[in-house]
């Protein structure tokens, strides 16, 4: 059986990966996904995921459906670990103490609280979002359903007994003692959950989750939803070749940088073809560019076109030549790079590339304001409606949709549902709470 577990920060991960290494070996049965594109056991082992993997665990904060996708095995499962919301936060808030001292008095920690409000849920909810029947479901009921098709759920506050449970399913035991507490040695501890009991008002919507599933009504769904999203995980691997390229143009004549930099970059160029792309813009390797390019396109299979807005909005026109076009992916590729009234892959709108990369929200996005520019507001408002399903953790996907309605007829009844729906996403959002009628 292969499991995948979506770490919840803050709920003894270190401790847990430490264990799970005393069983699984690193890069051959085990692998660790680390957030922001951190390596962590080699980047290049943890997304080299084929069919001879069989029986192995993934963990970390990046893990999410995407990796469906990807793992062979029929047999695999969903864990993962949920902690009391004010504790978890409580811990957050120390640890950033630590690096930010001028954090460490009660109005800050208010403060602090009140922007985690749905944090836990509508982090299941960023990573999970197929597996949503309603974008317009609170926050929390989507979260509830999300974690209804999971195998089992674990809570730190029965750490030994049910993190003892989750090792034996992969041939092991649990032995807290492997990490030590950092909250009591490595900076000082602020605050106490218990002090601060008036905040849990701000995080109610955490509690419902957590205690709908602390009480026991986890009704496991035993399916999948057949069409996944893409893969969070690429977007980590963007934003750290981004700061790469960044502390390249920056600070390359620093030599214990540059030797950092150099092992980087190596590390991503070992790894799966579409990341030799991405490594390959960062670089700006010329002949990678000239000779390989559409080769390397051909390689992707049609799970990874599904990411391929992602990979290829980063590439400028002026770095595609013209080599021979194998497959319709790389000829549609090709096409879009001759665009004339363009710079790059993100400004294009011919239909063939919108369709490749239609799982994208960004695409829905720009489709919706392609068809309200033509006058079709029918398949406007469809393409809105797929931008809340593909992306419902985020409230600036309701507010498109919201300007739709408010721009377009009178429909009061779905601009109310929103406007509901971006408060229930954030309280303090000011353009729901400006336009609240």
């Amino acid at each position: 059986m292969t499991i995948l577990f979506p770490h919840l920060p803050k709920t003894a991960g270190q401790t847990l990966v430490k264990n799970i290494k005393m069983y699984k070996s690193v890069g051959d049965d085990f692998y660790h996904l680390a957030p922001n594109g951190r390596i962590r056991d080699n980047l290049n082992k943890q997304l080299e995921l084929n069919s001879s993997y069989n029986g192995f665990v993934i963990f970390g904060h990046n893990v999410d459906e995407g990796l469906l996708l990807k793992v062979s095995d029929p047999n695999v499962s969903l864990h993962t670990s949920l902690r009391s919301p004010l504790d978890r936060v409580i811990s957050s808030y120390n640890m950033k103490v630590k690096a930010f001292p001028e954090l460490g008095d009660d109005s800050k920690l208010e403060k602090y609280v009140s922007k985690r409000h749905s944090f836990i849920c509508k982090w299941y909810c960023a990573l999970f979002p197929s597996f949503i029947s309603n974008p317009f479901d609170s926050c929390v009921d989507q979260a509830i359903y999300i974690l209804e098709h999971f195998s089992d759920i674990y809570f730190q506050e029965n750490i030994d007994i049910d993190y003892e449970r989750f090792m034996n399913q992969i041939g092991g035991s649990f032995d807290a003692s492997v990490s030590r507490n950092r909250a009591g040695s490595s900076y000082k501890q602020v605050a106490h959950s218990e002090e601060f009991s008036s905040f849990k008002p701000l995080l109610n919507n955490d509690y419902i989750l957590y205690d709908y599933f602390k009480g026991e009504k986890h009704a496991k769904r035993n399916e999948f939803p057949e069409i996944l999203s893409y893969h969070k995980w690429y977007d980590s691997i963007f934003n750290v070749l981004q700061q790469v390229k960044g502390v390249l143009n920056k600070e390359a004549l620093n030599p214990y940088k540059k030797i950092d930099i150099d092992r980087f970059i190596g590390t991503i160029k070992e790894s799966t073809q579409d990341d030799l792309i991405l490594s390959s813009i960062i670089s700006e390797d010329e002949p990678f560019f000239k000779n390989e390019f559409l080769l390397s396109i051909d390689d992707l299979d049609s799970i990874d076109s599904m990411n391929i807005f992602d990979i290829f909005k980063y590439i400028p026109f002026n770095k595609i030549k013209s080599t021979i076009a194998k497959s319709p992916l790389s000829k549609i590729v090709l096409d879009a790079s001759k665009s004339e009234s363009n710079e790059s892959f993100l400004d294009v709108e011919s239909d063939a590339w919108l369709d490749v990369c239609s799982r994208h929200p960004l695409v829905a996005l720009k489709k919706s304001r392609i068809y309200e520019k033509s006058g079709d507001f029918i398949e406007a408002e469809k393409q809105l409606l797929k931008l809340c399903k593909l992306a419902p953790h985020q409230e600036r996907s309701f507010i498109s949709l919201a300007k739709f309605y408010k721009k377009h007829g009178d429909n009061e009844d779905s601009f109310r549902k929103c406007v509901d729906k971006i408060l229930d996403l954030d309280p303090d959002n000011k353009w729901a709470n400006k336009n609240i009628r």
